[in-house]
C-alpha cells in the first residue's frame, strides 16, 4: 500500500464512513499526474472557457478584457499565500473595477484538498458562490489547522464548515457524495490531460500560461522601477495591445510552484526586474568578495558553470561528485543502495514526501542497514535560499530535525517577502543563537558552496523538487513508498545473492 493510500486510510478509518468514499477514488486518481509533461504556453481561450463538471466560480465583469484561470489546490502554501497576502489588492485593484475576470477551479494534490475542495462546492449548493468562495477563504487562512496536522483532520475541517452553516449531517453528507467527487476528478484530469497543468498554483491570462503566482506589486509598478513601457502581450486576435496590469507578474514575484515540470520565474527574469540579477537577502546590504557579490542559492543565473549543459546519464561517480560541502546523509556509507533527494524548503511535495513517505523508508531500509539516504539542497526562490543558508549552518546532528521542522512549519515562514525572523524562530528551535544564525549570511564560502551544489543538480539533470537518484537512475516525480519498493527490493535481492555466492 503506497503512502497516499495510507494516508487515505487514516482519514478515512479515522472519521469513520465520512472520507471512504474519498479515499478509493484519490488513490487512483492522483498518479495520474506524477509522470505529466509539461504543458503548452498558451491554450486557446474557448477551449479553456469550456464548461467543465461544475460550474466556475467567478468574479469580476464577464466583459472584462482580462481572464485569468487559476488553478490551485486549497493544501498547497503557494497557494495559501497568494489567496491571503496578494489576492485581495488584486481584488480591490483589477477585479472589483471590471479590468479582470477571475476564475476559480480546483486542481486538488492529494486527499485532503480534494476534501476541501467538496465542502466549498457543498457550501455552494444551488448557485450560491459567494458562500463556497467564502469556504475557500476560510479554508485558506485557516490551512495549518487542517492541512498539516498529523492528526485526522476531519473535526478541524468541520470546525471551518461550521461558519458557513454546516451542520454534522450535512458535513458527512457532503464527504460521502461519490458523485460530486467524480465531477471534481474530472476537472483534475482534464485540467492535466489538455492544459498541461501540474503544479499549483497555475495561471492562464488570456490563454496564456503563467505557472507561478502573480503578485499584486508587480500589476502597478510605480515610475521608475525599470519599466520604460506598458508590458505587452497578444490577445485572442492576435493584435498586439498594452496590459498595464497582470501580464506575466510571475517575474517580480518571490513565489513559486515546486513541480518537477517547474522552474521559478525568479531565476529565469530579465535584469532590472528584480530577478536572477537581484539579491537574495533583501533586509541587508549587498556585500562584496572575490568572486562577486553575493547572489541568493534559489536564484544561480542559467549557464553558472554551465548549469544547463545537462549530462546525459551520468556515470555513478559524477552523480555523487561533491563540491566543497560534504553531503548529508543517513544510514550506512556502505549500504548496497543509495538515494539522494533534491528538495526546496517551499515545496509542499516535498513536505507531504517528508511526512507520509520518509517515516516509512527509513524505518524499513535506512535503519536496517539497506539505504543510505541523501539530502541535497535545491532552493527555489528567495524564501527557500534564505533559509537553507541557515540550515547548512546547523550542526550535522541537528540538520535533519531542522530540515524537517522547516518543512512542517511552512505556514509559519514561508511569505512573499524574505523575512529573516521567522526563519530564525524556526532555526532557534535546534538551539541556534541569533548570532549564529545571522553570522550564516556572512559566510561567503558556504553560500559558494550551496549555489555550486544546485548548478550540479541542473547538471545532472534535476529541474524540479523533489527530484531523486535512486541507485543511479534520475527519477523526475514525487516517489511513493511502494514506487521506491519497486525499484530498490529487486537490487537489495541481487545484493543478498550475491553476497551469498561470495560466502560460499
Amino acid at each position: 500500500m503506497d503512502f497516499m493510500s495510507r494516508l487515505d486510510r487514516r482519514m478515512a478509518l479515522g472519521a469513520g464512513a465520512v472520507l471512504a468514499g474519498l479515499a478509493l477514488a484519490v488513490s487512483t486518481a492522483l498518479p495520474v499526474m506524477a509522470q505529466r509533461a509539461k504543458g503548452p504556453a498558451e491554450v486557446p481561450v474557448e477551449q479553456l472557457m469550456k464548461q467543465d463538471e461544475l460550474p466556475d466560480l467567478i468574479l469580476g465583469d464577464e466583459n472584462a478584457k482580462v481572464t485569468v484561470v487559476e488553478y490551485a489546490s486549497l493544501t498547497c502554501g503557494h497557494c495559501m499565500n497568494f489567496h491571503t497576502k496578494v489576492f485581495p489588492e488584486l481584488k480591490t485593484k483589477y477585479v472589483d473595477t471590471g479590468k479582470v475576470r477571475w476564475i476559480y477551479r480546483d486542481f486538488p494534490l492529494d486527499p485532503r484538498a480534494f476534501a476541501g475542495a467538496m465542502l466549498a462546492r457543498c457550501a455552494g449548493d444551488g448557485g450560491n458562490k459567494d458562500r463556497a468562495l467564502a469556504m475557500i477563504d476560510a479554508l485558506f487562512h485557516k490551512q495549518a489547522d487542517w492541512a498539516f496536522v498529523k492528526s485526522n483532520p476531519t473535526q478541524a475541517l468541520f470546525e471551518i464548515a461550521k461558519q458557513t452553516g454546516f451542520t454534522q449531517a450535512s458535513f458527512d453528507k457532503c464527504l460521502t457524495d461519490e458523485a460530486l467527487l467524480e465531477k471534481l476528478t474530472a476537472i483534475y484530469k482534464r485540467a492535466g490531460e489538455q492544459f498541461g497543468v501540474n503544479s499549483t498554483p497555475s495561471f492562464f491570462i488570456n490563454g496564456k500560461r503563467l505557472q507561478t503566482a502573480p503578485s499584486a506589486e508587480a500589476a502597478d509598478p510605480a515610475p521608475g522601477r525599470g519599466r520604460k513601457e506598458p508590458m505587452r502581450t497578444t490577445t485572442r486576435d492576435s493584435a498586439p495591445k498594452a496590459w498595464p496590469f497582470l501580464v506575466l507578474l510571475a517575474v517580480l514575484t518571490t513565489l513559486g510552484g515546486c513541480s518537477a515540470n517547474t522552474t521559478s520565474f525568479a531565476e529565469v527574469s530579465p535584469e532590472g526586474a528584480g530577478g536572477a540579477s537581484a539579491g537574495a537577502f533583501p533586509e541587508s546590504g549587498q556585500k562584496k568578495s572575490a568572486s562577486g557579490p553575493i547572489m541568493g542559492i534559489g536564484q544561480i543565473p542559467d549557464g553558472t558553470s554551465g548549469g544547463r549543459e545537462v549530462i546525459e546519464n551520468p556515470s555513478e561517480a559524477e552523480i555523487v561528485k561533491i563540491g566543497t560541502l560534504p553531503d548529508i546523509s543517513i544510514g550506512r556509507p556502505d549500504a548496497p543502495v543509495t538515494i539522494i533527494k533534491y528538495a526546496s524548503l517551499t515545496c509542499p511535495h516535498c513536505r507531504a514526501f517528508h511526512r507520509d513517505v520518509f517515516p516509512a523508508l527509513k524505518r524499513e531500509y535506512i535503519d536496517t542497514g539497506k539505504v543510505r539516504f541523501i539530502l541535497r539542497e535545491f532552493p527555489i526562490g528567495k524564501q527557500s535560499g534564505t533559509a537553507t543558508i541557515a540550515l547548512r549552518c546547523a550542526p550535522p546532528a541537528k540538520y535533519f530535525e531542522l530540515y524537517g521542522k522547516f518543512l512542517e512549519q511552512q505556514s509559519r515562514w514561508v511569505s512573499q517577502e524574505v523575512r529573516r525572523d521567522p526563519i530564525f524562530a524556526v532555526a532557534k528551535q535546534v538551539g541556534m543563537t541569533r548570532d549564529q544564525f545571522d553570522a550564516c549570511y556572512q559566510n561567503q564560502a558556504m553560500i559558494d558552496g550551496l549555489k555550486w551544489v544546485k548548478d550540479r543538480g541542473r547538471q545532472l539533470g534535476i529541474i524540479g523538487t523533489p527530484n531523486f537518484f535512486v541507485a543511479g537512475k534520475l527519477v523526475k516525480k514525487t516517489l511513493t513508498l511502494s514506487a521506491i519498493r519497486e525499484r530498490i527490493d529487486p537490487l537489495l535481492a541481487g545484493s543478498r545473492s550475491a553476497s551469498a555466492g561470495t560466502a560460499q
